[in-house]
This record gives C-alpha cells, structure tokens and sequence, in this order.
C-alpha cells in the first residue's frame, strides 16, 4: 500500500464517529462501489472509453483526454453529493495534464484539473516532491488552483 493509502486509513479508523466517502480512480478487479469498514464507503470512478485499441489507450492524447473525461465525471459525483469538506490529495491529479503543461510551457491543459467550482470546504494534502521541491512555475500555479477560489 502507498502513503496515501494508509495516511487515509488511519484517519479513517480513528475517526470512527465520521462518515467516509472515497472517491478514487477504478482499479482493474476491484468493484466501483466498496465498504470498506462502518463509516467508509469507497467509489471508484472508472477511466474515460475513449477507444477499444490498445495502442491508442497507449497513444498520450488519448490518456489527456481520458483523464479529463474522469475528472469531470469525479466533480459531477462531488457537486451531486451532500458532503461536508473534500480533502484532495496530490500531485497524483491530473498528472497527464500537468506532463503535457510541462512540455509545452504553458497552462493549456492542466487548468481543466481543479476543484475550486465545488461548494464545499476543500483541503489539499500534497505528498511527494511537488512545488517546494520543482522550479517549474507551471507545476506550482497547478498546486495554487487545485482548492483555491
């Protein structure tokens, strides 16, 4: 398991009198909607079918695209959702984006990747070497607007 598994499920445990809802990307085997102990339920979002070839899911536009695809369907669950604060983990988001951003030099794509249109109360938990660490202006505007307004 990776730290941001079991940094979730320690919050989980020993926040027993909370409610839980997990929204993650699906994960091949493992069922879309899963409770995992009495106060959590996890949902798993699948990927985008952009298309059935296995070269094309390969193919770098295709998986941007597919990425955004999921994105849109994570913040539609969330704005249908009745949820009192949404904690957002990084940098992992958008990470096809934020790669192709990189490339180019410029914000085209990665600021289809944000949260800041939800309602409800956000917090960003960002693991990882991310922008104290990068130079890249691109990657630390991305950290800005993931939950800012």
């Amino acid at each position: 398991m990776g730290g941001v598994v079991v940094h979730n499920l320690e919050i989980i445990k020993y926040m027993k009198d909370i409610e839980f809802e997990v929204l993650t990307d699906a994960i091949k085997g493992y069922p879309d909607v899963d409770i995992i102990s009495k106060n959590c339920r996890v949902w798993r979002v699948p990927p985008a079918n952009i298309t059935t070839s296995f070269a094309n899911k390969m193919f770098f536009p295709q998986r941007l695209l597919a990425m955004k695809k999921r994105h849109s369907r994570k913040i539609n669950w969330l704005n249908s959702s009745d949820m009192d604060l949404v904690h957002v983990h990084g940098p992992t988001i958008g990470m096809e984006a934020l790669k192709a951003d990189s490339l180019t030099g410029n914000r085209n794509h990665s600021k289809a990747v944000h949260f800041t249109d939800l309602k409800i109360p956000k917090i960003l938990t960002m693991h990882g070497l991310f922008s104290p660490y990068n130079e890249s202006p691109i990657w630390l505007d991305f950290e800005k607007d993931l939950v800012l307004e």
